[in-house]
């Protein structure tokens, strides 16, 4: 009796999700979607796409509810598959909470409509107007009665649950974001052995140091300029034609400390900076200037604070406030923290110098030496010692909306007709403006004693895999950035390559070209020390990968499906093996392996800490 309510209830139930499954699965491959592996995914996927009206039908009586919730169902199933086949990857519920406040803003339509076009909405609403019309209103079927007890419908959607985390069911739209939303808020803690010995700490990356002597004799100025989406494969490279993507950047080079292989934490600004600033590597959930801007940090701006600086922040794009900036650097010892004002940019400058996010980054440089010479003016009145600079910069003109430069600005690619054009004019047009602050600093005899950093906030790809936005993969394109420091008199030119370095290295080092010994709980090392350190990479999306170097290894995890990769990057820059799916792995790479397993604990202790407020405790 059991098995004939079933069928008949499946006769009711599947017909309309398995034209929707099938649908979609058989269109992925017109997009080169690799959505299964083998006959047994597309089965395991197929019965999950059927469980959900199943257990629908089975549990309401009424045609109201049985009709509200088949239409919720049947639009997300429908949303979510053309996504995919318009994104190229499934819907990443992680990353649209972490990035929602995005949405209220104007800028975000352009950069949205750059992956989606009018024709695709209409598509979009027009298969769910279709599916809606004849899979329910019309559908006669939802209002028979099922036979089948609300027990069985109970056990129907635990079944369900229990096939979300078989590692075959890959397809099923639906399926794949309610398993994203279940990891989002139940997020356990894989912290392992060596983890577990930091925890035995209270605060587990305290460092108490003797502190140095007071202000003695003058101090430089500091400027950290975290130049957009700067990606570190177009430095001393050159295009097709044999022009140079960053000139003016080569340039300095060799006047500088400049890292080969240097990488940002992750890949969204704030956290690049939270790792410049804080010397801690960016929470693989969330960011820490929206969700703990009351925890305890002792970042660079306090110390510098301590030995006499005055804190500046300035940005080209107009909210202050934007991922909660403001707040988490006022909390954090800036004492001014500006946009720039548009209406003290001249008539000329507003119609033609802003486009993209925002003004121009040269605009920017212009506005914060007016700025500094106003603030030098005012400590020339007063008595005492002149409290030195430290200055960040944060432009905005590499960011995203690529295609915005103005035509007389595309010093690479007149015409724009592609994405890999686009960003490298943004990145050869962000090198021109660097010319107008380091002459705008030259002009300066006050600003002569300056140390200066140059950075990318975070990296983004240009196709070097097949990819051409910063939420999807793992490789070098994503965290590699630039490093070159201009340390004037305080270090002679040097050139780092065989090491690799990352973000959280910037803070302890400059405290070493000044000489500034202090407690503190940074996570990175003086580059100046020669000592080889690990950088820890986050990609918080596309099921969060989490990567370990130890140059020239790198290890990647990839905590949805508990993969792992390996690469030589010596041997394999496009990292194209992985080491450890080899037939043949010798006890070497099992020892590599095992040492940067171990390492990534790091990535959950960090977390927990920073969760926990357990990152600095002012010494008595």
């Amino acid at each position: 009796m059991f098995f004939k309510s079933l069928k008949f209830t499946l006769k009711v139930t599947a017909l309309w999700p398995l034209a929707c499954y099938f649908g979609f699965t058989f269109s992925y491959f017109f997009v080169g979607l690799k959505v299964h592996e083998g006959i047994l995914d597309l089965m395991l996927g197929s019965v999950s796409a059927i469980l959900l009206p199943l257990f629908i039908m089975m549990f309401f009586e009424s045609r109201f509810l049985r009709k509200g919730c088949l239409s919720i169902f049947y639009f997300f199933y429908v949303f979510l598959g053309v996504y995919r086949f318009t994104i190229k990857r499934p819907f990443d519920y992680k990353l649209f909470i972490d990035n929602l406040n995005i949405l209220f803003y104007w800028e975000a339509t352009d950069t949205i409509g750059d992956r989606v076009s009018l024709l695709d909405i209409f598509f979009l609403l027009s298969l769910i107007s279709f599916v809606l019309a004849f899979a329910v209103f019309k559908n006669k079927k939802v209002n028979v009665e099922v036979p089948l007890k609300k027990g069985t419908a109970i056990f129907i959607l635990l079944f369900y649950f229990g096939l979300l985390y078989s590692p075959k069911s890959q397809v099923d739209e639906v399926g794949l974001v309610v398993k994203d939303m279940i990891a989002f808020y139940n997020r356990p803690m894989k912290i392992g052995e060596k983890g577990k010995s930091f925890l035995k700490k209270e605060y587990p990356f305290l460092k108490l140091k003797k502190e140095s002597s007071p202000l003695i004799k003058e101090r430089p100025h500091i400027f950290i300029i975290p130049i957009e989406s700067f990606n570190a494969n177009f430095v001393e490279n050159k295009n097709e034609n044999g022009m140079e993507y960053t000139p003016f950047f080569n340039s300095l080079i060799k006047k500088g400390i400049y890292v080969e292989h240097f990488y940002g934490g992750s890949i969204q600004t704030a956290k690049g900076v939270f790792s410049i600033l804080c010397s801690m590597i960016p929470k693989k959930h969330g960011k820490v200037f929206e969700m703990h801007t009351d925890v305890n940090f002792r970042c660079l701006p306090e110390i510098l604070q301590e030995y006499g600086y005055k804190n500046l922040y300035y940005q080209s794009y107009r909210d202050i406030n934007f991922d909660n900036t403001k707040n988490f650097l006022k909390r954090n010892n800036f004492e001014v923290i500006e946009s720039l004002n548009v209406d003290e940019l001249t008539e000329r400058e507003r119609r033609e110098n802003i486009w993209g996010w925002g003004p121009q980054d040269d605009l920017l440089y212009k506005y914060v030496f007016k700025k500094l010479d106003q603030k030098w003016k005012i400590q020339k009145k007063e008595k005492g010692i002149k409290r030195p600079f430290f200055v960040t910069l944060q432009g905005i003109s590499s960011h995203m909306t690529f295609h915005w430069i103005p035509e007389k600005q595309r010093y690479l690619y007149k015409d724009n007709k592609s994405k890999k054009e686009n960003f490298a004019n943004a990145i050869r047009v962000v090198d021109n403006y660097l010319k107008t602050f380091f002459e705008e600093l030259k002009n300066r005899d006050y600003l002569k004693n300056s140390i200066v950093v140059l950075t990318g906030d975070h990296s983004f790809p240009n196709g070097e895999h097949d990819i051409y936005h910063n939420e999807t993969g793992f490789f070098e394109e994503f965290f590699r950035v630039p490093l070159l420091i201009l340390p004037g008199n305080y270090h002679k030119p040097l050139r780092v390559k065989e090491k690799s370095y990352s973000q959280v290295d910037i803070a302890p080092t400059l405290l070493d070209l000044i000489n500034i010994q202090t407690s503190h709980s940074f996570q990175g090392s003086s580059i100046l020390s020669g000592k080889k350190t690990f950088q820890f990479l986050v990609q918080p999306y596309s099921g969060t990968f989490l990567g370990v170097v130890d140059y020239p290894f790198k290890y990647v995890f990839h905590e949805k499906t508990g993969k792992e990769f390996l690469f030589n990057l010596k041997n394999d820059p496009q990292e194209k093996s992985n080491l450890l799916s080899l037939a043949k792995r010798n006890e070497e790479i099992e020892l590599i392996a095992y040492n940067l397993r171990s390492e990534k604990d790091l990535f959950y202790v960090n977390d927990f800490i920073i969760e926990k407020n357990r990152v600095w405790k002012k010494a008595q």
